[in-house]
């Protein structure tokens, strides 16, 4: 008799164990599901981001190279100017130089700045990114100070 009621202990300590290892492997399988979700959403806006940024970056190369090669083949302020009338640049002349400056959209956020100076020389003086709109704190959660309030 005691060798039955020891063969049922076991079969119920081995089924809580198989229980609880599959209830370990659902959870972990469905956290591993989860990461891989996002992921995947984190690599598409990753992708969409660069994307984006490299598309401004092959504009705005192209408008440089485009000013370029007008200046080096024909070396003229005006052929210069109706260039970027044509292509809506802005366009400064100081002393012996002339500033072309644009922009492209990267995000709704972000556009890539270029400035270009052409005299004796062609210059990039500026390319970089810099936010078009400007950042607002979110100040809806109340933060205790270190005063008491009473």
């Amino acid at each position: 008799m005691n060798d039955q009621k020891g063969s049922k202990i076991s079969v119920g300590i081995t089924s809580l164990v198989v229980i609880l290892t599959v209830l370990c492997l659902t959870i972990f399988s469905v956290l591993t599901l989860s990461t891989a979700i996002n992921e995947k959403r984190l690599s598409e806006k990753s992708a969409e981001a660069l994307k984006n940024y490299y598309e401004a970056e092959t504009y705005c190369s192209d408008i440089a190279n485009s000013l370029g090669k007008i200046w080096e083949e024909k070396g003229d302020f005006s052929e210069l100017k109706a260039f970027a009338t044509e292509n809506n640049l802005d366009c400064q002349l100081e002393e012996n130089e002339i500033y072309f400056l644009y922009q492209y959209p990267i995000d709704e956020n972000q556009a890539l700045f270029v400035e270009i100076s052409v005299g004796e020389t062609f210059e990039v003086k500026r390319w970089n990114v810099q936010a078009t709109k400007e950042w607002v704190a979110d100040q809806s959660l109340q933060i205790w100070d270190g005063e008491i309030v009473e």
